[in-house]
């Protein structure tokens, strides 16, 4: 069975290390067996980490610092977690050097592309134009809006669908995508909702929050695909 590395955020002034469980449902329903990665910045640790694990979850969390995609915060940036940012770009790098399949979810999608030269959104109600409601205000596992998934992609492979519906809670988005990527689907304002790295290895980020839909068939093949890939 495959061993899945999930990166944890941090509450209580870096005191305590959390994630939702959803993450480690929808692993081991997939067939997975999930393992909780602390935040830690120790590279060794962190190397230590990815010996350990056959791929890497990256979960949804804060908004990442701007300076790690070169701009300076703007009005509508969210709370900001220096160490969690520093373990997630860390182990993010690791994960890519070594080949692990990665998997990236709101945050996490934004962390993949922050790390291989993208940039974000800091707030879209504040720098995109026209845009519709991304953070709902209906319980998590609703389906909120739409997403257009291209054909060309591994998202459409998975689903043989060019459109559904997904949950929505995040305030930022991708910008630029990063060199070597591609977007795979958008809402109908145009943000970017899925994207994934060309070639052979498995690199793929959702902007929604699959884990909390697995109910859904388009979300538990994102994960059972996912854990399939690295077992």
């Amino acid at each position: 069975m495959a061993v899945i590395g999930i990166t944890s955020g941090q509450q209580k002034n870096g005191t305590e290390c959390r994630i939702p469980k959803t993450y480690v449902k929808a692993i081991v329903r997939a067939g997975g067996v999930p393992l909780v990665l602390p935040v830690l910045t120790n590279k060794d640790i962190l190397k230590k980490y990815i010996e350990l694990i056959d791929g890497l979850l990256l979960t949804g969390g804060g908004d990442p610092d701007p300076r790690y995609f070169y701009e300076e915060p703007r009005p509508g940036l969210g709370e900001v977690d220096p160490q969690r940012d520093e373990f997630e770009i860390l182990i993010t790098g690791l994960a890519l050097n070594t080949g692990l399949p990665l998997l990236g979810i709101c945050r996490g999608c934004q962390l993949i592309n922050i790390v291989e030269g993208g940039t974000l959104y800091q707030d879209l109600e504040k720098e995109y134009p026209n845009p519709l409601k991304h953070n709902q205000s209906s319980p998590g596992k609703y389906p909120f809006h739409t997403v257009h998934v291209k054909k060309e992609s591994w998202l459409y492979s998975i689903s043989k669908m060019t459109n559904f519906r997904v949950n929505s809670v995040h305030h930022q988005a991708i910008k630029e995508v990063a060199p070597g990527y591609k977007a795979t689907a958008l809402a109908e304002d145009g943000v970017i909702e899925a994207i994934e790295k060309s070639g052979d290895g498995f690199v793929f980020g959702v902007q929604w929050h699959p884990e909390q839909m697995v109910n859904d068939s388009v979300s538990l093949k994102i994960f059972t695909e996912f854990v399939n890939r690295v077992d």
